[in-house]
């Protein structure tokens, strides 16, 4: 079931990125109201990862995955809104079993555009 959220969320978010048919300001109003019930999914399981302990599964990565997109179309203003997010980020990050390769790569992680170049959010209109 939360595979279904996950990925209607991930479809319904990134679509426009490539499309251009939002800017980014409807893009994050569409994010905030799209992650609503995830966003109450995540409180019944107090901010643990998805399973609701500290066992990762793939659909936690998928997650986290999803949020590092968030805080780059929002700007970071998804964590005033859902302060479940940065919870959730933060536990990543401070897992000792991915702690090595988080710290060593978040700047290069965040610092990068959008995945795909061509994505209308890059504003490379001259593709």
């Amino acid at each position: 079931m939360i595979s279904k959220i996950l990925m209607e969320l991930k479809f319904a978010s990134t679509m426009p990125c490539y499309t251009g048919n939002l800017d980014e300001l409807q893009l994050e109003n569409l994010i905030y109201e799209k992650i609503l019930p995830l966003s109450e999914y995540m409180s019944k399981i107090k901010n643990n990862f998805i399973l609701g302990g500290d066992d990762l599964c793939y659909m936690d990565f998928f997650l986290f995955e999803l949020c590092l997109f968030f805080d780059f179309i929002t700007k970071s203003r998804i964590y005033q809104q859902n302060d479940w997010i940065e919870a959730y980020v933060g536990k990543f990050f401070s897992d000792s079993r991915l702690e090595y390769y988080l710290k060593n790569n978040y700047y290069e992680v965040q610092m990068r555009p959008f995945n795909m170049k061509f994505a209308a959010i890059n504003n490379w209109k001259d593709i």
